[in-house]
């Protein structure tokens, strides 16, 4: 796949769009019948949108009554519909965020969590240009030697980070109790995962522990943590 290149139906190749399930799939009336609709968006919130069937231009509106647009609240904006067999054709991942309490670990893996490596950081102060006394930290985690472990028919492992406010060492009762202060979006098996999943976290100065790990527990590879900021930071590995 051509990464970032545009289709004809205006999607971006390789790249990330949303969709709030339940509340934006939506079962749409038609005279052929009752289509499943879901609203997917654009995070980027620019004019690249989705323009195939059911999108903001679509005919098949036309369609659709009054009455039941409303119910849909549909709003022509950055956004569009699309019909669920449109987003089998042209989608091939689906993640799924849980914004709940927990940070999406079942209770048999915190054990094996609160094994993984863990680094101490400390940020020294804001951003000396911004008011709102916040500092702008981006974490990346890079796989190393994974081409030569490819070469002999591996997998890059799916690989994310935790980010939580407090200097550890952490065990497992606190991943078990505590949400985490900033994570990557999801576990994925590219080289790096700030190119696809992560940007800019926006944190108060002060203590964290960052926790690099594996999806999949008892999975082991070598890797780079890497810290950017505008500010003094100090860092160390926490035994």
């Amino acid at each position: 796949m051509e990464f970032e290149a545009r289709t004809r139906e205006g999607l971006v190749k390789g790249h990330a769009y949303t969709c709030k399930l339940p509340t934006e799939m939506l079962d749409v009336d038609t005279p052929e019948g009752t289509i499943p609709i879901l609203r997917i968006r654009n995070p980027w919130g620019n004019e690249q949108e989705w323009n195939g069937d059911w999108s903001d231009e679509s005919e098949l509106w036309e369609g659709v009554s009054r009455k039941q647009k409303r119910e849909m609240n549909l709003v022509i904006e950055n956004d569009g519909e699309m019909s669920f067999d449109d987003y089998l054709k042209h989608f091939d991942k689906m993640e799924i965020c849980n914004l709940g309490p927990d940070r999406g670990l079942h209770s048999t893996v915190y054990d094996s969590f609160a094994c993984n490596p863990q680094f101490g950081i400390e940020i020294s102060g804001p951003d000396p240009e911004d008011a709102d006394g916040l500092c702008t930290v981006i974490f990346a985690v890079l796989q190393k030697n994974r081409r030569e472990l490819k070469q002999k028919g591996l997998d890059n492992l799916a690989i994310g980070f935790a980010v939580d406010k407090i200097y550890g060492p952490l065990d497992r009762n606190f991943f078990a109790t505590h949400k985490s202060t900033a994570r990557s979006a999801a576990f994925i098996n590219l080289r790096e995962v700030r190119l696809t999943v992560t940007g800019r976290f926006r944190l108060p100065p002060g203590s964290y522990v960052v926790v690099p790990s594996t999806f999949e527990p008892g999975e082991e590879g070598e890797f780079m943590l890497r810290v950017f900021t505008n500010v003094t930071i100090t860092s160390e590995e926490l035994g």
